[in-house]
């Protein structure tokens, strides 16, 4: 069952991943790493047990019609916003599944599919489609009547939520059904009674256990003896209906042996349990995921309980597990999913078909290569990407990288400060951290900085002690930092660059930071909403560029989150937009700039410049990566191949730049250039 409150907004111990086949010329091919991290639904089809659907916070939904060993994206419909939270298949018409999304700026909410997840197509009604950041995070469809559903809100980013809906004509209107409920409390799962589908539990953020017994009319509380309201998930034993078991955020399992009338603990006291199961072929077996424990079995229906973190199961968090007979199925907050055909004897990756994980960050060296993930900490190649092995971080959503030109050991990463809620995991314990073993061992390295997230890294490439990092994504954060002992100690650098008031909220949120590589005391800093501005001694003081909001075709917020320095020419400088504004140049240091065209005008995510013909200028957007051959002034769109083509980082090979390295919401890809594609 699932785990719904850990998983939230908008997203790691030696797992080697393996990237796929050999790249095409001129054509992207995929690296991998391969995998899900965050997964949040399993759905089995009680007709077809083979037939299995998976939702994850990358906003997919994939289905596997053999039992997990191969997997197919099945999405063509779904708008992806911040993930799919919730996933049902019609028990009377296995082909008609159901999907709960967030709802964001290109839309969202409730989806129906009636050809196994081939095609989807949002469910036009009354329910909520505003405010951005509602998700429905919980379905059920009656086990009788498949034109009777509820679906249950929660809000992205800890808002009010309307609460629970009910549908009695297979979702074209919709009922609020929440006398008895706390107003505003969103709904995190929903459980029908295996006897009698007109009483049904329901899950509260913070709140506890409600129950109805008149299909949703009125609701009242069952939390007496339970001493952690957080309630992560809860089972009902089918052969004993009125036995119920529900994982807690903190204190481990409480067991109800009259329908929640009471509760006692139930075992694993003080640990975090995020997902139950009980296998249906023999109903005293439960399996408990926690959020960092790992996978935990008991035989006596909850009397006592032993650890299962057997072979092949490479994680300790999970989000999900759901079992059909004797196979199993469990999702990590950072791998999977995993399988086991023997009631959890042992396991196996089932990755087979599933995207790379969502690479936010990256560094090269010679043939080794760092991708920063989104809820999955660092992976590392030493083959140029062939074969990843994760080297730690596990949880954290990674927002800066950068490598020490003198030794590929030493790497600095910055994380969102909200990586615990985003991924599942445990609270970060810095902002920025350090390894000096090319990973085997992280340290935080916050002397001088506030927990707040990191929005971008640079590394002075002339004097590599020297670092600076951004403060942004995040109202009240404190703008942008310098160290020059390696990252061990952190002082502030903002005279100069204007503040944010976010209602009231004050602070300087960077969006990003770089240096010139040529005159390294030469630093551009993006401040959001804002512009560009300019330091020319390392940062002590800042000036505006020429490249503010409303100016050069810049709009009001004029929200740069690109920026970089030509390698042989300080005075040409490139900067990146947000949605609708596209990118700039400039020729003399920022003080003009000019719009480039031929860009789509998406958000321009990275720049990466070719450092032995500077003319040729790489362009990372949300609509795939553009490239030019004359210094931006027009532009090839060179998709072909792309896993996606949200694109949010490149890298050049640092020994042949004839090769592109590109992180995408679906991983690593890389292309290979000929000659006489580059020139033309």
């Amino acid at each position: 069952m699932k785990l719904a409150n850990l998983i939230s907004r908008v997203v790691i111990l030696g797992l080697s991943v393996h990237g796929s086949g050999l790249a095409g010329e001129n054509v992207w091919s995929t690296l991998g790493p391969t995998g899900l991290p965050g997964i949040t639904e399993f759905a089995i089809s009680t007709t077809s047990p083979t037939t299995v659907y998976l939702a994850s916070r990358n906003g997919n939904v994939y289905q596997s019609t053999d039992g997990g060993e191969t997997w197919k994206a099945r999405s063509k419909g779904l708008v992806q916003t911040y993930g799919v939270y919730s996933l049902v298949v019609d028990p009377v018409q296995p082909a008609t599944v159901y999907a709960g999304t967030s709802i964001g700026v290109k839309g969202g909410g409730l989806y129906k599919s009636t050809d196994a997840g081939k095609h989807w197509r949002r469910i036009e009604s009354d329910l909520p489609t505003t405010p951005f950041g509602l998700k429905i995070s919980a379905l059920a469809i009656h086990p009788r009547n498949q034109n009777t559903l509820y679906a249950g809100y929660t809000n992205v980013f800890g808002e009010s939520s309307p609460g629970l809906f009910k549908t009695i004509d297979g979702g074209l209107q919709w009922q609020t059904i929440n006398h008895g409920l706390p107003k505003g409390i969103g709904i995190t799962s929903l459980l029908f009674d295996p006897a009698n589908p007109r009483r049904m539990y329901a899950l509260l953020e913070k709140r506890g256990i409600y129950l109805t017994s008149d299909a949703g009319k009125s609701w009242q509380a069952i939390n007496n003896g339970l001493t952690d309201l957080e309630i992560n998930t809860l089972v009902a034993n089918p052969n004993a209906p009125a036995m119920l078991f529900a994982g807690t955020a903190h204190n481990g399992v409480f067991k109800s042996s009259d329908r929640g009338k009471t509760w006692q603990p139930g075992g694993m006291q003080g640990i975090a349990v995020a997902a139950l199961e009980i296998v249906f072929s023999t109903p005293e077996t439960l399996y408990a995921g926690t959020a960092s424990d790992g996978l935990f079995k008991s035989t006596d229906n909850g009397a006592s309980w032993t650890s299962v973190q057997s072979s092949g199961l490479t994680e300790t968090c999970f989000t999900e597990i759901r079992g059909q007979g004797s196979r199993l199925f469990t999702g990590g907050c950072n791998f999977g999913p995993f399988r086991s055909d023997n009631q959890g004897h042992s396991w196996k990756a089932a990755t087979q078909g599933l995207p790379g994980y969502p690479v936010r960050n990256l560094g090269i060296s010679s043939t080794r290569l760092y991708a920063g993930a989104i809820g999955g900490g660092v992976f590392r190649s030493a083959d140029r990407g062939k074969n990843w092995t994760n080297v730690g971080l596990r949880n954290l959503f990674i927002t800066g990288l950068v490598i020490d030109p003198r030794d590929s050991g030493r790497v600095y990463v910055g994380i969102d400060k909200n990586s615990h809620a985003i991924s599942g995991g445990g609270p970060a314990v810095g902002a920025i951290y350090k390894t000096t073993s090319g990973g085997k061992h992280w340290r935080p390295i916050n002397h001088g900085i506030p927990q707040k997230t990191v929005s971008h890294l640079a590394i002075d490439p002339v004097s590599p002690d020297t670092l600076y990092l951004s403060t942004g994504m995040w109202p009240g954060t404190p703008g942008a930092f310098k160290s020059i002992d390696v990252g061990e100690h952190w002082q502030p650098i903002n005279h100069g660059l204007p503040e944010n008031d976010y209602n009231g909220t004050i602070g300087i949120d960077v969006n990003t930071i770089t240096v010139d590589s040529v005159h390294p005391n030469t630093l551009y800093a993006a401040v959001n909403a804002e512009g560009v501005f300019k330091s020319t001694d390392s940062g002590l003081n800042w000036t505006a560029t020429g490249l503010m909001k409303g100016r050069y075709g810049c709009g009001y917020y004029c929200n740069i989150f690109a920026l970089a320095v030509d390698p042989a020419d300080s005075n040409t400088v490139y900067a990146g937009a947000e949605i609708g504004d596209g990118a700039f140049k400039s020729l003399d240091g920022g003080i003009s700039w000019k719009a480039m065209n031929g860009l789509p005008l998406e958000r321009v995510n990275a720049f990466a410049i070719d450092p032995t013909n500077p003319k040729r200028v790489f362009a990372a957007t949300s609509a795939g990566v553009g490239m030019s051959v004359d210094g931006g002034e027009s532009w090839l769109i060179i998709n072909s191949g792309l896993p996606s083509l949200e694109v949010y980082s490149l890298a050049l090979d640092s020994d042949d730049p004839k090769t592109l390295y590109a992180g995408t919401t679906k991983g690593l890809a890389f292309i290979s250039f000929t000659d006489g594609f580059t020139s033309r």
